[in-house]
């Protein structure tokens, strides 16, 4: 379990809070991203190198906006992004 300062919370509908896993979701953009550049990688999302970085270490996660462009550009689902679920 990511401690409060690996993970971000976000309200669900229950008013309960959902952990993400910034580590776990840095390593899933880093295997999509595999041998590419971190530079061409950030230029394809509008983002600093250094933000590429940041997300792939877990000390950022990419804004929802983000997400969806990466997971639509590697045909993976959100939800594995965020939590590692299998379709």
């Amino acid at each position: 379990m990511a401690t409060l300062t690996q993970a971000r919370h976000l309200p669900d509908h229950a008013g309960m809070k959902i952990m993400l896993d910034k580590h776990a979701i840095g390593e899933r953009i880093r295997i999509l991203r595999g041998d590419a550049p971190v530079t061409g990688h950030g230029a394809k999302y509008d983002v600093a190198r250094q933000t590429v970085y940041n997300w792939e270490s877990g000390i950022n996660i990419p804004k929802m906006e983000r997400l969806v462009q990466i997971a639509v550009d590697y045909d993976v689902m959100v939800d594995w992004l965020l939590f590692g679920i299998e379709p």
